[in-house]
């Protein structure tokens, strides 16, 4: 919106500018000296088809030389191989999977929107809803795991085999910073 309104007005000020410079030292062919109009000035006919012509040349040179916008750059990036991301959706393990993960994070948001109202608005802390949340959670984490064919009790299996292998007797920064990366993906593998 407001490089569009930038581009209006200098526009019409190079247009504007324009009329002024071709006609100068005949005024009387800018302005009129039209009494009715409340001490506005008005540009003659010819100066207004002058200044027209000027603008729209104007606009379309400021047009195509004005910043991308943060849409068009976004929209610039954007997988468009659409039927390629259409055959990816395909297949009751995706459908699935994309269910666990909407509903993840639904119910994440839930949880976070309540401590946000709680911590920030003041308002009072409903545990039994947050547990249901956490529950909540839980059921898509299931479909997910069934999803890629395992269960819940050997993701949190190896949870903690690999929680163990990167604290291996409790939590330190060090630990959380320089993790070994290859030894954990090997324990995720099985």
């Amino acid at each position: 919106m407001n490089i569009t309104i930038n581009l209006v007005e200098a526009a019409s000020n190079i247009a504007s500018e324009k009329v002024v410079e071709e006609l100068e030292g005949k005024e009387n062919l800018i302005f009129t000296d039209d009494p009715d109009n409340d001490g506005w000035t008005k540009y003659t006919e010819y100066a207004q088809e002058l200044y027209n012509a000027y603008y729209d040349e104007a606009w379309t040179m400021l047009e195509q030389t004005a910043p991308p916008t943060y849409q068009e750059e976004a929209m610039r990036t954007v997988s468009d191989d659409y039927p390629a991301i259409e055959e990816r959706l395909k297949g009751i393990q995706m459908i699935n999977l994309l269910h666990s993960a909407i509903g993840l994070a639904t119910e994440a948001g839930e949880a976070l929107d309540m401590l946000k109202k709680h911590i920030f608005y003041g308002r009072p802390l409903d545990l039994t809803n947050f547990g249901e949340e956490l529950g909540d959670c839980q059921w898509y984490a299931a479909i997910g795991a069934d999803a890629i064919g395992t269960t819940l009790e050997t993701i949190q299996a190896t949870n903690v085999a690999k929680l163990h292998a990167r604290y291996p007797v409790a939590f330190t920064p060090e630990n959380a910073e320089n993790r070994d990366l290859r030894a954990e993906r090997e324990i995720l593998e099985g």
